[in-house]
């Protein structure tokens, strides 16, 4: 793996709770609009991957 694949792979995992974030906040949707709570988990999980990625390349 290149030495800065790592970055790719930190945005990758944060795209799901961007679009997320975007739908709940910026336009107001409703939960149906993400998929219910199971996309309220997997954006969390995968938010909590791409900062531990981010966090542990960085230290």
């Amino acid at each position: 793996m290149p030495e800065y694949a790592w970055v790719l792979v930190a945005v990758l995992l944060l795209i799901p709770s961007l679009v997320i974030g975007w739908l709940r906040f910026v336009l107001k949707r409703e939960r149906s609009a993400i998929s219910g709570f199971g996309g309220m988990i997997f954006a969390f999980i995968t938010l909590g991957v791409a900062l531990w990625v981010i966090f542990d390349k960085l230290a």
